[in-house]
């Protein structure tokens, strides 16, 4: 029974997001997955730390095949598999160290016993030589039970075949109390970097619609006069919806259309962006219409904020160019009605939904943890995820940290 619960939960999350519930949500997207974790760790039959990472790998792969472009979920699996590892890393270093202090205190012990013993000896007792002293048995010490519990407390702690009782509660109070607040929390730690970046009298310029940089320009608003230029990003014309919201804000909004952007870029002070994702070099995976909003601001001299939590962050490296691993077609309705369609039988129309941004469009990286270079990325990933993880099947272009060093251009190849 406890198995078809997980069952369920599985089936549950993966059905919201193939019916669109959550599509486009990346905060409810993470707190969803962090739900389905919990229903995993505490419902499925596990005894080891390496059984529970087995079963995570299993799902994991699963909603990847299901679900290949919501890098969200598998970024989330991987932030907590880490969390796994160190708790029995914790756990085994507290074990070993609690050992190595009895086997301290037992010898000890032994001296005290042994140098009593010597002091009742009498004043003529005869010292045997050491070759006899050799030769005569010598009692077996006897090992602690904890020993048997350990198997081998000389293994690696990549074995993860000990069983800790505990890791489960410690591993869920863990998501309770750090994962799932700083994942709720993360849109205002961002806003609230919001006035070092943006002063009086700028010119912003932002391109669809994200809640992170809506809230990132309402809590600037509060103390700052700006002004904020839209591009309406079609098809979707989510920058229409941008507008709605900061002009409720009380902030001066100009909405234009794409094909303006390069013109009034002149105009612009900063350029902030949300995205879909971080990629391994610290570029973006971003809404379609972000890469001729970056392009034009690099022509322009124009710095470029890409605003985004860290469970965006995927360890993954992307090419532009590989559409059909990177991106997502969408119907080409909106481009092109179906009634012109018809009359051009031999044009192919494409509708995408993410562009790619190189890193050296993009100054600077704004999360919960502070505003990095791009190029600081590797850092970050080597703090939330282990490397052993990385790699969800053999067809995703993930890199251990070891690797990060190689150019974007020979991954790519």
């Amino acid at each position: 029974m406890e198995g078809e619960e997980a069952d369920h939960c599985v089936e549950d999350f993966s059905v919201k997001i193939s019916q669109g519930g959550m599509r486009s949500l990346g905060l409810h997207v993470a707190v969803e997955t962090l739900k389905l974790l919990r229903c995993l760790i505490s419902t499925k039959r596990w005894s080891t730390a390496g059984d529970l990472l087995d079963i995570l790998r299993v799902v994991r792969k699963k909603l990847v095949d299901a679900h290949p472009h919501e890098d969200v979920i598998t970024n989330v699996f991987r932030r907590i598999m880490k969390v796994i590892r160190d708790e029995y890393a914790n756990m085994l270093s507290a074990l070993r160290e609690e050992d190595a202090a009895g086997t301290v205190a037992r010898s000890s012990s032994k001296t005290d016993d042994s140098s009593a013993a010597s002091s009742d000896y009498p004043e003529n007792a005869v010292e045997l030589p050491d070759a006899v002293a050799k030769n005569m048995p010598v009692a077996p010490v006897r090992q602690h039970e904890r020993h048997m519990y350990l198997k081998d407390v000389s293994k690696d702690e990549g074995d993860y075949s000990v069983s800790f009782p505990a890791l489960d509660s410690s591993v869920l109070e863990i998501i309770d109390s750090e994962i799932l607040p700083e994942m709720e929390e993360s849109g205002d730690s961002i806003a609230t970097q919001a006035l070092q970046h943006i002063h009086n009298d700028e010119v912003i310029l932002t391109t669809g619609y994200s809640t992170t940089i809506a809230e990132f320009l309402q809590h600037a608003a509060r103390k700052r006069n700006f002004r904020v230029i839209v591009a309406e990003a079609a098809p979707s014309l989510k920058g229409h919806e941008m507008a709605t919201a900061l002009k409720k804000a009380n902030i001066e909004t100009i909405l234009i259309a794409d094909a303006a952007v390069f013109a009034m870029m002149a105009r612009v002070n900063l350029v902030v962006i949300g995205t879909h994702s971080i990629v391994a070099d610290g570029g973006l995976k971003a809404p379609v219409g972000a890469l001729n909003v970056c392009l034009a601001a690099q022509h322009h001299s124009v710095s470029v904020l890409a605003c985004a939590p860290m469970f965006k962050l995927s360890p993954h490296f992307t090419c532009s160019y590989d559409q059909g691993a990177f991106n997502l077609l969408q119907s080409p309705h909106p481009v092109l009605p179906l009634s012109v369609a018809e009359m051009l039988p031999n044009v192919d129309y494409l509708n995408p939904t993410f562009d790619y941004v190189p890193p050296e469009l993009i100054t600077l990286l704004v999360s919960e943890l502070g505003s990095h270079s791009p190029s600081y990325i590797y850092r970050l990933l080597r703090d939330l995820y282990h490397p052993d993880d990385l790699y969800d099947h053999d067809k995703e272009k993930a890199v251990r940290p070891a690797d990060f060093h190689h150019s974007r251009e020979s991954l790519c190849q």
